[in-house]
């Protein structure tokens, strides 16, 4: 992993607003944004927040939304990916 640094006008680029006019981003893009190498590491970290979270009461369904997509793999096979959408807002 690197010096988890990047330009904020780079978050601004991977951002999204979902139905309710919120601000999100892919923990996949945030990841590489901040210089994870690899999505399990940056899941694990996204895990342990999650668990803080409940710990604190948060509401983890909206800090940390999960959705799935369905991406086609080579030969023509498909396979659902999870992602998970962060807000911009802090959980505690």
């Amino acid at each position: 992993m690197s010096n988890l640094k990047a330009p904020s006008g780079h978050f601004e680029s991977i951002k999204f607003i979902d139905n309710n006019g919120d601000e999100r981003w892919s923990a996949r893009d945030l990841s590489a944004l901040i210089g994870y190498d690899k999505w399990d590491n940056f899941d694990n970290v996204l895990s342990k927040a999650i668990v803080t979270a409940k710990t604190v009461n948060a509401d983890v369904d909206y800090h940390f939304a999960e959705i799935g997509k369905m991406i086609q793999l080579p030969k023509g096979a498909n396979r659902s990916l999870r992602i998970m959408l962060c807000p911009a807002t802090p959980v505690i």
